[in-house]
């Protein structure tokens, strides 16, 4: 039986041991039972008639945790071991249990904080990219093209984007061109002014242009006799004419029956023979016309940019505006303003 009882090893300091209830020893793993004076107990608090006792107490300074069970022999079966260590395992496994949670928690945060960041960097860009819509600005980047929910969201947005870009571009060129003659209207002719300013005030040098102004002739009159049908037959062709001469400078309707050019580069070194090109253009035309409508009697003024006398490029579109009218009376007084029907050439 002492064999059997020596056989039970509690954690790792932890022993068995034979008494009786009064606390005499019948073995011993760690005393000589025998050695014993007669009639000496072993001290311990085993005593208690309770059968299932738990019991806590100190030996030999250390701490120590008991238990006991009756034997059918009368004897008590006990146990014992020390506190440090009974109490050692299982705040070892709240320790281990513990850093698992905290790693887990750590662990779930940082997936949570991934997860949560794919769906809120496509969000932010495109909040960002509708602030920039709604400011006006169009060039923005939407890289977020993933195969779910969001990216279809953000290719819808691009696509809308684009297509309220081309509209608006498109509704910009209406804006700026005029539907009949198909050249640019007064609206873009008046930024003409502020480019050729910032470039007078801030350019390296002095840029070199200049404005030619134009007025349709006796426009009301081919309207009243012919018809506006026939009056826009005779406003293309003046526009064509104009066009056709300053293939290279940007011409604009400024009115109803006023065109107006801003000659630069190859057209203005090349003014002085275009001007008399025009015309003679407009002579072959009026020559060979079969009706009033296609003829082209136009008046003109133009006039050349001087750094040394002009501040604005507003006052030389003046000067070019004033130079026509003077064109106008003066052919008016010499009769060079007529519009013929076949019969009369």
């Amino acid at each position: 039986m002492a064999a059997e009882v020596n056989g039970i090893h509690p954690y790792e300091n932890g022993y068995a041991f034979l008494s009786d209830e009064d606390g005499k020893l019948f073995y011993h793993p760690h005393l000589d039972v025998t050695a014993l004076p007669p009639g000496e107990t072993y001290i311990i608090p085993a005593y208690s008639e309770d059968d299932n006792a738990f019991i806590r107490y100190t030996y030999d300074g250390v701490e120590k945790v008991a238990v006991w069970r009756p034997l059918s022999n009368g004897m008590r079966l006990n146990v014992t071991a020390p506190v440090a260590e009974t109490e050692g395992e299982w705040q070892g496994l709240i320790l281990n249990i513990t850093l698992s949670a905290v790693v887990i928690l750590v662990a779930s945060s940082i997936f949570l904080m991934i997860c949560t960041r794919r769906i809120t960097k496509p969000l932010e860009q495109l909040t960002e990219a509708a602030e920039q819509v709604d400011q006006g600005n169009y060039d923005f980047v939407l890289s977020y093209d993933g195969d779910d929910e969001l990216g279809r969201l953000t290719r819808s947005f691009r696509t809308l984007s684009d297509n309220v870009k081309a509209h608006i571009s498109d509704l910009n060129e209406q804006m700026f061109f005029d539907a009949l003659t198909h050249v640019k209207n007064k609206g873009a002719f008046s930024k003409g002014p502020e480019e050729l300013q910032e470039q007078i005030e801030h350019g390296e040098q002095a840029p070199e242009f200049a404005v030619g102004v134009f007025d349709c002739d006796s426009l009301k009159l081919i309207n009243d006799q012919y018809g506006h049908i026939k009056g826009d037959i005779y406003l293309k062709n003046a526009c064509c004419t104009i066009c056709d001469v300053f293939k290279h400078s940007p011409v604009f309707r400024i009115g109803g029956d006023e065109f107006a050019v801003i000659i630069q580069h190859a057209d203005y070194t090349n003014m002085a023979s275009l001007v008399e090109h025009f015309d003679q253009t407009v002579d072959a035309i009026n020559a060979s016309a079969d009706a009033p409508w296609e003829q082209v009697w136009i008046s003109k003024g133009f006039a050349v940019f001087h750094p040394s006398e002009d501040s604005t490029a507003i006052s030389v579109m003046q000067r070019a505006d004033k130079l026509m009218y003077e064109n106008k009376r003066e052919r008016k007084e010499h009769g060079q303003i007529a519009l013929c029907t076949p019969s009369d050439r």
